[in-house]
This record gives C-alpha cells, structure tokens and sequence, in this order.
C-alpha cells in the first residue's frame, strides 16, 4: 500500500512520518508533497492508495486537490487532515466522496486508527472487485466449463466423476449419482 501526505508546513509532514507506525499497518512506500501540484506529480509516479491532505494550501488547496484527484484516481481513498474545523470544509468533503475528515492536531494514534480503517476499506473493496471479475469470467466461459464438468462426470475413471459431482455441489446443483 501506498501513502501521500500532502501538507505546506513540513513540520505537519515530519512529525506524521515521525509518529504513525505505517510499516506496522502494512504501509509500504509513504510519500509527501507540500503542495497540489508536488501532489500530482507524486500520482503520475507511483499508484497512491491513500492521500492525507491538508485544506489550507497556498495556491490550490487541498479542497481543489481532492476534486482533481477523485476525477483522476477515483480508487484512491482521500483524508482530509486540517486545524480548520469549519462545518463548510467537512460539508465539502462529504460531497467530494472522502473517507474521512481529521482536525489537527490529531493524536497519531487516531491517525493510525483511521488509516487501519482505509485500509479495511480498500482490500474489501478490492475483494468485492476479485470476486465480480470472476463471476464475469465463469458467466463468460459457463458453457465450456459445463461441457468439461459432464465430460468428466462420464469418465471411466471415478476420480474425475467424483470431481465433477463435488464441483456441481458447489456450485449449487442438486445432482445425484
């Protein structure tokens, strides 16, 4: 997994990397940028799992970041990380589809937690996305995989009957010998 944190005050940047234990949550490469456009370049490097942003950039803030971001790399899941506790700025958030919204100064246990929960989100989600590829691929290829079920479920050899019978099982035929 991969991680951006997007901050102007490199302070906010140091002591996150400091102070959440990313390796002991399965973070592999952790990234910074201290600016949207530093943020984009990261993105057009390396595929960026999870982006902690901050709302109060000089230039592009952070609001506008999220926006390009979930248009360009809508799989990346986006926390916003801030001292602005404005209801306008989680309001906005919440349009924008982010996972979660942090005021500063968050305990990095809190910011470890919410990452822990990013995380849970994302290898579920990649699960769910496993399993609808392969119901697309047994739905695209269901007649030749029968034909090679009852194949085998007429060989002479009881193995491959018995495999085909179990397979039929599985897969919710009620099939009897």
């Amino acid at each position: 997994m991969n991680v951006l944190i997007v901050d102007d005050q490199i302070s906010v940047i140091n002591g996150i990397l400091s102070g959440v234990r990313f390796s002991e949550l399965g973070i592999d490469i952790v990234r910074s940028a201290t600016s949207s456009e530093e943020a984009l370049a990261v993105f057009s490097e390396i595929p960026v799992d999870i982006m902690l942003a901050d709302i109060e950039m000089p230039g592009e803030n952070g609001l506008e970041l999220n926006k390009k971001i979930q248009q360009k790399y809508p799989d990346t899941l986006r926390i916003l990380l801030t001292s602005h506790a404005e209801f306008s700025y989680a309001q906005e958030s919440i349009k924008l589809g982010c996972f979660d919204y942090l005021l500063q100064p968050a305990p990095y246990e809190e910011i470890e937690e919410c990452l822990r929960r990013a995380l849970q989100h994302i290898y579920e989600q990649r699960k769910k996305n496993r399993l609808y590829q392969y119901g697309q691929l047994l739905e695209t290829n269901v007649t030749e995989l029968m034909d090679h079920v009852v194949t085998e479920l007429f060989s002479r050899i009881p193995e491959d009957a018995n495999s085909s019978l179990e397979f039929l099982n599985k897969m919710g035929s009620d099939q009897q010998r």
